[in-house]
């Protein structure tokens, strides 16, 4: 267990009684220390989706334990989420042994609360000891089959799955702040992005600073080429955890090169399985070098990915201008950072409640009658060809990014 706060709930009023039906929360009028689970094993993005819920369960509990269960592989990623009180973290390669000590350690823990919001057989076996009020999220599993086997669609109208996530506690009174996702960078992170990126000329850590900006604009490099300012720094995430969600290689070099024509500076990022993917796009660009760091860099593209735990690579997306990123969690991360996405999305679709949720994201898809063909995700596609991503030119991808970028920029000068 990790703890991140001491503070207990401490004016909270008497639990009511069984609450079917009943109007009143149930931690109304509680006084003594009350106790919240929130449980999420997995996966990236679905943790990242939960800090909507988490943020709005401090405001209404400003005094809670506010704990949260995961695997231990995403347990960094919650150092970026202050509303928590401890962390628990679940080492899957433990199996059913590692389940039963969670059991055992959280059944002694006595919560008032219970939100599942991951909702699997783990999730029922590890909290079953718990005799707290239990709440899960709608997974909609029937009208997601509908539309995926039968192209029925019943999400009329669609509902990002954050908002899903929060419906589970509106029985204890916690009411939507109308904000998003929301991740706090640590020092430690953003300053380990600061030196891994010092080999890009004229960086500028905040790129959301007019001064910085304004301090960089007009300037030229020491040989010549125009100022690369940083709201021209593009996080580029090209990996996912289904091959029928990632967009093809070549097709995102083709992005990533006509992006460097345009003298915008790309960062490459993901995690070690991305490297091998991350190392095909590097090669395929001129004048490619290996830093005195080690970090794989051109005059304008550098090669992060295995090199960032999940707060670092969150470091490195809210200080970028834009993230391009297949429907995975990077993509969530970005812009629970405050940044733009051009989410690429092929077998997925916006009923699923994944799409992205900044005003200023853009969505890259092709309309095909075989989506959506899977939820979750596949290592292979139906239909045999992965139409719905090979069809996503480069160029719409470019478009997008441009977009984006003009949009910001003359947002920043108003």
């Amino acid at each position: 267990m990790r703890k991140y706060s001491d503070k207990m709930i401490s004016s909270l009023s008497p639990l009511v009684g069984d609450l079917g039906g009943c109007s009143s929360p149930p931690l109304e009028g509680r006084s003594g220390g009350a106790k919240i689970l929130v449980f999420r094993l997995s996966a990236i993005g679905d943790i990242v989706l939960t800090t909507a819920l988490l943020r709005n369960l401090r405001k209404t509990f400003p005094d809670a334990q506010i704990d949260f269960v995961v695997k231990k592989q995403f347990a960094s990623l919650l150092d970026c989420v202050p509303y928590i009180s401890n962390v628990y973290e679940f080492d899957s390669s433990q199996g059913l042994k590692g389940l039963f000590a969670l059991r055992k350690t959280l059944a002694a823990q006595n919560y008032d609360v219970l939100l599942d919001i991951h909702k699997n057989w783990r999730s029922w076996f590890v909290t079953s000891t718990i005799h707290g009020k239990r709440y899960a999220y709608k997974k909609m599993v029937f009208k997601r089959s509908l539309l995926v086997k039968f192209k029925i669609d019943c999400y009329k109208p669609p509902r990002p799955v954050y908002l899903r996530f929060l419906d589970a506690a509106k029985a204890l009174g916690v009411h939507y702040d109308g904000e998003k996702t929301s991740l706090v960078i640590p020092q430690a992170a953003q300053e380990f992005v600061e030196n891994q990126l010092s080999s890009f000329r004229h960086y500028g850590l905040d790129p959301q600073s007019p001064k910085k900006r304004h301090e960089i604009a007009g300037q030229a490099r020491n040989d010549g080429t125009p100022a690369n300012p940083a709201e021209k720094y593009i996080v580029v995430c090209p990996g996912a955890s289904f091959s029928n969600k990632q967009y093809p290689v070549e097709l995102l070099t083709q992005v990533t090169q006509q992006l460097l024509q345009l003298n915008y500076s790309i960062v490459l990022l993901g995690g070690a399985k991305e490297v091998d993917l991350c190392e095909e796009i590097l090669a395929s660009t001129p004048l490619s070098h290996r830093s005195l760091s080690g970090v794989e860099t051109t005059s304008q593209i550098i090669n992060l990915a295995g090199k960032c735990n999940l707060t670092q690579s969150a470091a490195v997306v809210k200080n970028a201008q834009l993230t391009i990123a297949n429907d995975t969690g990077m993509l969530h991360i970005s812009e629970a950072c405050g940044t733009p996405v051009v989410g690429l999305y092929g077998p997925t679709v916006e009923q699923f409640g994944y799409f992205p949720l900044l005003e200023q994201s853009k969505v890259a898809q092709v309309e095909l009658a075989c989506r959506p063909c899977t939820k979750m995700g596949m290592n292979y596609c139906p239909k045999g060809n992965f139409a719905c991503l090979q069809t996503i030119a480069p160029e719409t991808v470019v478009n997008y990014v441009q977009s984006i970028i003009q949009d910001r920029l003359l947002r920043s000068s108003q």
